[in-house]
Protein backbone atom coordinates (compact mmCIF):
# COMPACT_ATOMS: atom_id res chain seq x y z
CA UNK A 1 0.00 0.00 0.00
CA UNK A 2 1.58 3.61 -1.05
CA UNK A 3 -0.71 5.63 0.62
CA UNK A 4 -2.26 5.42 4.20
CA UNK A 5 -5.37 5.50 2.77
CA UNK A 6 -8.23 7.53 5.26
CA UNK A 7 -11.47 6.15 5.50
CA UNK A 8 -14.26 8.34 5.63
CA UNK A 9 -16.71 8.90 8.44
CA UNK A 10 -20.46 9.41 7.81
CA UNK A 11 -22.17 10.45 11.45
CA UNK A 12 -26.00 9.48 11.65
CA UNK A 13 -28.33 13.31 11.02
CA UNK A 14 -29.34 14.66 14.02
CA UNK A 15 -30.34 17.98 15.48
CA UNK A 16 -27.27 19.46 16.97
CA UNK A 17 -26.59 22.83 17.91
CA UNK A 18 -24.60 25.00 16.02
CA UNK A 19 -21.13 25.03 18.04
CA UNK A 20 -21.74 21.00 18.61
CA UNK A 21 -21.84 20.71 14.46
CA UNK A 22 -19.06 22.99 13.98
CA UNK A 23 -17.28 20.83 16.79
CA UNK A 24 -18.07 17.51 14.87
CA UNK A 25 -17.23 18.64 11.64
CA UNK A 26 -13.65 19.45 13.09
CA UNK A 27 -13.36 15.93 14.62
CA UNK A 28 -14.43 14.25 11.05
CA UNK A 29 -11.43 16.24 9.66
CA UNK A 30 -8.82 15.63 12.46
CA UNK A 31 -9.88 11.97 12.82
CA UNK A 32 -8.96 11.17 9.08
CA UNK A 33 -5.82 13.19 8.96
CA UNK A 34 -3.44 10.79 11.06
CA UNK A 35 -2.28 13.52 13.01
CA UNK A 36 -1.17 11.63 16.33
CA UNK A 37 -2.15 12.47 19.31
CA UNK A 38 -4.82 14.93 18.00
CA UNK A 39 -6.36 12.88 15.56
CA UNK A 40 -6.51 9.67 18.08
CA UNK A 41 -8.81 11.86 20.51
CA UNK A 42 -10.87 13.35 17.48
CA UNK A 43 -11.48 9.69 16.83
CA UNK A 44 -11.80 8.86 20.23
CA UNK A 45 -14.99 11.62 20.80
CA UNK A 46 -16.35 10.45 17.28
CA UNK A 47 -16.78 6.92 18.83
CA UNK A 48 -18.13 7.76 21.97
CA UNK A 49 -20.53 10.54 20.13
CA UNK A 50 -23.55 8.42 19.65
CA UNK A 51 -23.84 9.02 15.96
CA UNK A 52 -21.79 6.67 14.43
CA UNK A 53 -23.18 4.02 13.20
CA UNK A 54 -22.31 0.69 14.29
CA UNK A 55 -20.96 -0.34 10.54
CA UNK A 56 -18.74 2.36 10.27
CA UNK A 57 -17.12 1.62 13.84
CA UNK A 58 -14.38 -0.39 12.14
CA UNK A 59 -13.63 3.08 9.85
CA UNK A 60 -13.22 4.94 12.93
CA UNK A 61 -10.89 2.45 15.07
CA UNK A 62 -9.05 2.54 11.66
CA UNK A 63 -8.17 5.91 11.49
CA UNK A 64 -7.26 5.88 15.04
CA UNK A 65 -4.91 3.28 14.73
CA UNK A 66 -3.34 5.36 12.18
CA UNK A 67 -3.17 8.38 14.18
CA UNK A 68 -1.51 6.49 16.97
CA UNK A 69 1.12 4.37 14.67
CA UNK A 70 1.96 8.16 13.62
CA UNK A 71 2.16 9.08 17.21
CA UNK A 72 4.84 6.13 18.17
CA UNK A 73 2.44 4.27 19.79
CA UNK A 74 2.54 0.96 18.36
CA UNK A 75 0.79 -0.88 21.30
CA UNK A 76 -2.10 1.06 21.34
CA UNK A 77 -2.22 1.37 17.44
CA UNK A 78 -2.36 -2.58 17.44
CA UNK A 79 -4.84 -2.66 19.92
CA UNK A 80 -7.31 -0.49 17.84
CA UNK A 81 -6.20 -2.66 14.07
CA UNK A 82 -7.26 -5.60 15.99
CA UNK A 83 -10.75 -4.02 17.14
CA UNK A 84 -10.65 -3.12 13.07
CA UNK A 85 -10.64 -6.76 11.74
CA UNK A 86 -12.85 -8.43 14.30
CA UNK A 87 -15.73 -5.57 13.28
CA UNK A 88 -14.86 -6.32 9.88
CA UNK A 89 -12.39 -9.05 8.50
CA UNK A 90 -12.37 -8.75 5.01
CA UNK A 91 -11.41 -5.22 5.54
CA UNK A 92 -8.18 -5.98 3.27
CA UNK A 93 -6.20 -2.46 4.36
CA UNK A 94 -6.47 -3.44 7.86
CA UNK A 95 -4.64 -6.68 7.62
CA UNK A 96 -1.80 -4.02 5.50
CA UNK A 97 -2.04 -1.66 8.63
CA UNK A 98 -1.30 -4.23 11.06
CA UNK A 99 1.54 -5.52 9.25
CA UNK A 100 2.73 -2.41 9.93
CA UNK A 101 2.33 -2.10 13.23
CA UNK A 102 3.52 -5.95 13.47
CA UNK A 103 6.53 -5.03 12.02
CA UNK A 104 7.25 -2.06 14.14
CA UNK A 105 7.00 -4.15 16.99
CA UNK A 106 9.06 -6.86 15.91
CA UNK A 107 6.26 -9.60 15.30
CA UNK A 108 8.18 -10.74 11.88
CA UNK A 109 5.91 -14.04 11.67
CA UNK A 110 2.75 -11.75 12.41
CA UNK A 111 3.59 -8.88 9.95
CA UNK A 112 3.81 -11.98 7.32
CA UNK A 113 0.31 -13.67 7.91
CA UNK A 114 -1.01 -10.27 7.81
CA UNK A 115 0.67 -9.38 4.19
CA UNK A 116 -0.45 -12.70 2.66
CA UNK A 117 -3.93 -12.21 4.09
CA UNK A 118 -4.09 -8.26 2.45
CA UNK A 119 -3.02 -10.10 -0.76
CA UNK A 120 -5.27 -12.66 -0.94
CA UNK A 121 -8.05 -10.30 -0.05
CA UNK A 122 -6.97 -7.95 -2.81
CA UNK A 123 -6.87 -10.79 -4.94
CA UNK A 124 -5.39 -9.56 -8.73
CA UNK A 125 -4.70 -6.29 -7.78
CA UNK A 126 -1.10 -4.84 -8.60
CA UNK A 127 -0.98 -2.47 -5.80
CA UNK A 128 -1.29 -5.28 -3.38
CA UNK A 129 1.82 -7.10 -4.93
CA UNK A 130 3.57 -3.52 -4.75
CA UNK A 131 2.61 -3.10 -1.48
CA UNK A 132 3.63 -6.30 0.10
CA UNK A 133 6.75 -6.21 -1.44
CA UNK A 134 7.46 -2.62 0.28
CA UNK A 135 6.80 -4.39 2.95
CA UNK A 136 9.17 -7.60 2.65
CA UNK A 137 12.31 -5.16 1.63
CA UNK A 138 11.81 -4.21 5.28
CA UNK A 139 12.22 -7.59 6.86
CA UNK A 140 15.37 -7.86 4.29
CA UNK A 141 12.91 -10.48 2.20
CA UNK A 142 14.42 -9.51 -1.08
CA UNK A 143 13.78 -12.67 -3.13
CA UNK A 144 9.88 -12.60 -2.26
CA UNK A 145 9.72 -9.02 -2.68
CA UNK A 146 11.09 -9.13 -6.19
CA UNK A 147 8.67 -12.18 -6.96
CA UNK A 148 6.49 -10.02 -5.88
CA UNK A 149 7.45 -6.98 -7.91
CA UNK A 150 7.72 -9.22 -11.16
CA UNK A 151 3.72 -10.28 -9.76
CA UNK A 152 2.64 -6.35 -9.95
CA UNK A 153 4.64 -5.76 -13.14
CA UNK A 154 2.44 -8.39 -15.40
CA UNK A 155 -1.02 -6.71 -13.56
CA UNK A 156 0.46 -3.44 -14.51
CA UNK A 157 3.45 -3.53 -17.35
CA UNK A 158 3.69 0.54 -17.68
CA UNK A 159 3.78 1.16 -14.01
CA UNK A 160 7.32 2.53 -13.21
CA UNK A 161 7.04 2.79 -9.86
CA UNK A 162 7.37 -0.65 -10.27
CA UNK A 163 10.71 -0.70 -11.73
CA UNK A 164 12.07 1.82 -9.06
CA UNK A 165 11.43 -0.05 -6.34
CA UNK A 166 13.27 -3.54 -7.90
CA UNK A 167 16.31 -1.32 -8.37
CA UNK A 168 16.57 -0.24 -4.99
CA UNK A 169 15.72 -3.81 -3.67
CA UNK A 170 18.46 -5.22 -6.27
CA UNK A 171 20.59 -2.48 -4.53
CA UNK A 172 19.61 -3.74 -0.84
CA UNK A 173 21.02 -7.09 -2.34
CA UNK A 174 24.53 -5.56 -3.02
CA UNK A 175 23.90 -6.34 -7.37
CA UNK A 176 24.46 -2.30 -7.24
CA UNK A 177 25.72 -3.09 -11.25
CA UNK A 178 22.10 -4.66 -11.88
CA UNK A 179 20.54 -1.90 -9.52
CA UNK A 180 22.14 0.78 -11.50
CA UNK A 181 21.03 -0.40 -15.32
CA UNK A 182 17.56 -0.69 -14.28
CA UNK A 183 17.06 2.64 -12.69
CA UNK A 184 18.66 4.40 -15.35
CA UNK A 185 15.55 2.44 -18.25
CA UNK A 186 13.50 4.81 -16.09
CA UNK A 187 15.37 7.96 -15.75
CA UNK A 188 16.18 7.62 -19.44
CA UNK A 189 12.52 7.14 -20.11
CA UNK A 190 11.09 10.14 -17.56
CA UNK A 191 14.24 12.22 -16.52
CA UNK A 192 12.45 14.26 -14.45
CA UNK A 193 11.09 11.06 -12.26
CA UNK A 194 11.65 12.40 -8.47
CA UNK A 195 11.47 8.90 -7.31
CA UNK A 196 14.06 7.30 -9.83
CA UNK A 197 16.44 10.03 -8.96
CA UNK A 198 16.60 9.65 -5.40
CA UNK A 199 16.63 5.64 -6.01
CA UNK A 200 19.88 6.42 -8.07
CA UNK A 201 21.17 8.50 -5.49
CA UNK A 202 20.78 5.58 -2.93
CA UNK A 203 22.96 3.53 -5.49
CA UNK A 204 25.24 6.46 -5.78
CA UNK A 205 25.35 6.87 -1.86
CA UNK A 206 26.14 2.85 -1.21
CA UNK A 207 29.06 3.14 -4.05
CA UNK A 208 30.23 6.25 -1.91
CA UNK A 209 29.91 8.28 -5.01
CA UNK A 210 28.85 10.74 -2.56
CA UNK A 211 29.02 13.78 -5.21
CA UNK A 212 27.03 12.12 -7.52
CA UNK A 213 24.65 11.08 -5.04
CA UNK A 214 24.42 14.73 -3.93
CA UNK A 215 23.60 15.72 -7.76
CA UNK A 216 20.62 13.73 -8.54
CA UNK A 217 19.11 14.69 -4.50
CA UNK A 218 19.22 18.48 -5.62
CA UNK A 219 16.87 17.77 -8.93
CA UNK A 220 14.97 15.22 -7.32
CA UNK A 221 14.37 18.09 -4.15
CA UNK A 222 13.84 20.44 -7.04
CA UNK A 223 10.72 18.71 -8.74
CA UNK A 224 9.28 17.45 -5.59
CA UNK A 225 10.46 19.66 -2.41
CA UNK A 226 8.63 18.02 0.79
CA UNK A 227 10.69 14.30 -0.31
CA UNK A 228 10.93 13.07 3.11
CA UNK A 229 13.54 10.16 2.13
CA UNK A 230 15.82 12.50 -0.25
CA UNK A 231 16.02 14.62 2.31
CA UNK A 232 16.90 11.85 4.46
CA UNK A 233 19.44 10.98 2.12
CA UNK A 234 21.25 14.76 1.69
CA UNK A 235 21.43 14.75 5.55
CA UNK A 236 23.47 11.38 5.42
CA UNK A 237 25.81 12.56 2.79
CA UNK A 238 26.45 15.60 4.26
CA UNK A 239 26.83 14.15 7.87
CA UNK A 240 29.40 11.63 6.14
CA UNK A 241 31.06 14.80 5.14
CA UNK A 242 30.91 16.40 8.62
CA UNK A 243 29.17 19.18 7.96
CA UNK A 244 26.33 18.04 10.84
CA UNK A 245 24.33 20.92 11.02
CA UNK A 246 23.52 21.33 7.40
CA UNK A 247 22.79 17.52 8.02
CA UNK A 248 20.25 18.22 10.80
CA UNK A 249 18.52 21.16 8.65
CA UNK A 250 17.63 18.27 6.57
CA UNK A 251 17.11 15.48 8.78
CA UNK A 252 14.65 18.47 10.23
CA UNK A 253 12.63 18.62 6.99
CA UNK A 254 12.49 14.79 6.36
CA UNK A 255 10.00 14.64 9.18
CA UNK A 256 8.16 18.09 9.11
CA UNK A 257 5.24 16.60 7.26
CA UNK A 258 2.59 14.11 7.99
CA UNK A 259 3.52 11.25 6.74
CA UNK A 260 1.11 9.57 3.62
CA UNK A 261 2.61 6.39 2.85
CA UNK A 262 4.40 3.82 4.46
CA UNK A 263 8.31 5.06 2.85
CA UNK A 264 7.24 8.41 4.43
CA UNK A 265 7.15 6.36 7.70
CA UNK A 266 10.51 4.83 7.36
CA UNK A 267 12.24 7.90 6.29
CA UNK A 268 11.12 9.95 9.23
CA UNK A 269 12.01 7.35 11.63
CA UNK A 270 15.39 7.10 10.38
CA UNK A 271 15.56 10.84 10.63
CA UNK A 272 14.43 11.22 13.91
CA UNK A 273 17.29 8.28 14.40
CA UNK A 274 20.16 10.60 13.18
CA UNK A 275 18.64 13.70 14.77
CA UNK A 276 19.14 11.98 17.88
CA UNK A 277 22.12 10.20 17.30
CA UNK A 278 23.15 14.04 16.23
CA UNK A 279 22.04 15.35 19.61
CA UNK A 280 23.58 12.68 21.49
CA UNK A 281 26.94 12.60 20.03
CA UNK A 282 29.80 15.15 21.59
CA UNK A 283 31.00 18.05 20.06
CA UNK A 284 34.32 17.59 19.90
CA UNK A 285 36.72 18.62 17.04
CA UNK A 286 37.87 16.52 14.44
CA UNK A 287 41.41 17.13 12.64
CA UNK A 288 41.52 15.52 9.24
CA UNK A 289 45.38 16.24 8.84
CA UNK A 290 44.66 18.08 5.61
CA UNK A 291 41.99 15.49 3.80
CA UNK A 292 39.11 17.53 2.18
CA UNK A 293 35.86 15.40 2.11
CA UNK A 294 35.76 17.11 -1.48
CA UNK A 295 38.57 15.24 -3.04
CA UNK A 296 37.84 11.82 -4.59
CA UNK A 297 39.15 9.83 -7.30
CA UNK A 298 37.14 7.37 -8.84
CA UNK A 299 38.45 3.45 -8.94
CA UNK A 300 37.40 1.95 -12.28
CA UNK A 301 38.26 -1.83 -11.26
CA UNK A 302 36.20 -1.45 -7.89
CA UNK A 303 33.33 0.93 -9.69
CA UNK A 304 33.56 3.25 -7.04
CA UNK A 305 34.98 6.85 -5.40
CA UNK A 306 36.95 7.10 -2.87
CA UNK A 307 37.91 9.77 -0.47
CA UNK A 308 42.06 11.13 -1.05
CA UNK A 309 44.14 13.81 0.34
CA UNK A 310 43.69 16.87 -1.30
CA UNK A 311 48.02 17.18 -1.13
CA UNK A 312 48.03 14.13 -3.87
Amino acid sequence: MDALRRASIFLAAASLAAPSQAGMKADLANCTGGLGGKSAKACTRILKSGRLPKKQFYIAYYNRGWAYRNAGDYKRALRDFNRVLELNRRFADGHYSRAVVHQGLGHRNETIKDLDRYVELKKMKWSAHYGRALMLRRLKQYDRALADLGAAEKLKPTEQKIIVMRALVLSDQGDHAAATSTISTVIAAKPNSADALHARAVILFRLERLDEAAADLKKALKIRKSFDAAHLLKGRILERKGRTQQAREHYERAIASSAKSVEQLYAQNTARARLKSLEERKETPVFTSGISFDCRRFIPAANMTITIDCKE
